[in-house]
């Protein structure tokens, strides 16, 4: 009898191990089966676009700005492309400390139809942080946007909370600050695994039409983000920003 025991506790110990792999699995390569989770915990957040009437992604940006920032906007320029930058606020006030530096970066990233969002002030895990702390850094990073950077935000001010991962609370303060909240349907994992080759192989292999495809802004992305835009191009895919999709997807309000 203690031998049977045994045996069920070993092969529940098994199970759980495969179910919790086909988890993690699940959600590495961002299956169907996971988006579709993703979307019924969080149903008030903009993860993909369902009703989009061609071939079209909309590709963004996560802490910006950074030194790989204008090689970015040169490789979006010279291939018809757009997209949206996730600033940063404390690399905003970094960046911004002369008046002039303010509209020359702004304009940079703006030039070309690209737009912005809100990626909070610090590189925090924004889970981790009470509502107050949260409301300071998403609050001090507005402020800095106000002055200029929203002008190619057509329907609204989007946010992406750093790490990813959104709590209720989060959703009453952007929303009530005229933010959407963003998620996504395909990451690259260009922070956790820094191979362009892999990079590009994940991507290759996962984006669909309507995708919100995340990538980060710093230069060992540079590589792979152009040739990912080259190839997407040569498949028929328009590359958007994230108010672009939405006005093609959804429709202008």
């Amino acid at each position: 009898m203690h031998n049977k025991y045994k045996l069920y506790a070993l092969i529940s110990s098994i199970l759980l191990v495969v179910f919790l792999l086909f988890l993690c699995l699940s959600a590495f390569y961002q299956t169907e089966w996971a988006i579709s989770v993703l979307e019924y915990y969080n149903p008030r957040a903009l993860i993909r676009f369902k009703k989009c009437p061609i071939k079209a992604v909309a590709l963004t940006f996560d802490d910006s700005p950074s030194q790989a920032t204008k090689y970015l906007l040169d490789i979006l320029k010279q291939n018809n492309a757009t997209a949206t930058f996730f600033l940063m606020g404390l690399r905003v006030d970094q960046l911004t400390n002369i008046t002039k530096r303010i509209t020359r970066k702004h304009q940079q990233i703006l030039r070309n139809g690209n737009d912005i969002g809100n990626h909070m002030y610090n590189e925090y895990r924004a889970f981790e942080l009470s509502q107050a702390d949260f409301f300071g850094e998403f609050n001090k990073t507005d402020f800095l946007l106000n002055r200029g950077y929203w002008d190619n935000n057509n329907n609204f001010k989007w946010f992406r909370p750093s790490s990813f991962f959104a709590k209720d609370y989060m959703y009453t303060i952007v929303e009530k600050y005229g933010y959407k909240m963003v998620l996504g349907s395909v990451h690259s994992f260009d922070m956790q695994i820094q191979n362009g080759r892999y990079n590009m192989m994940a991507l290759m292999g996962r984006i669909k039409s309507g995708d919100i495809v995340i990538c980060h802004d710093i230069l060992q992305s540079v590589g792979y983000i152009e040739s990912l835009v080259v190839y997407l191009r040569s498949q028929g895919y328009e590359i958007l920003s994230l108010s672009k999709m939405y006005d093609l997807c959804e429709g202008k309000k």
